[in-house]
């Protein structure tokens, strides 16, 4: 092949480019580092929220499949789904009623 002209191919361009970028992308590697949490982060969490999401069913059919098959998963399940539950009503107890505004000792005491 006789080239009379001495333009560079493509790929020589390409080449080049590459050469002269190498600085900026060794410049550029903390920044990367810096981001790459926020990017795992971005898309990590929906899929743990989708998980979390779909696990909740799960886990209320367990507790109310634990009495009638006292499996260990179900059990645990059961005890997990009657903790949150009791927590909930009392929440829910002192949103209505809230907390007397008064103190009084315990029985026996001074």
């Amino acid at each position: 092949m006789d080239r009379s002209d001495e333009t560079p191919t493509p790929g020589e361009i390409l080449s080049e480019i590459i050469d002269q970028t190498d600085g900026l992308t060794v410049m550029m590697l903390p920044l990367l580092t810096i981001a790459l949490p926020g990017v795992i982060l971005l898309l990590l969490a929906p899929i743990a929220l989708l998980a979390a999401a779909a696990a909740i069913p799960a886990v209320l059919a367990g507790a109310l499949l634990a009495p009638r098959f006292p499996l260990r998963p179900l059990l645990v399940a059961r005890y997990y789904v009657l903790t949150a539950a009791s927590v909930a009503a009392g929440l829910w107890d002192w949103l209505r009623h809230g907390t007397a505004a008064g103190w009084e000792p315990a029985q026996g005491t001074r």
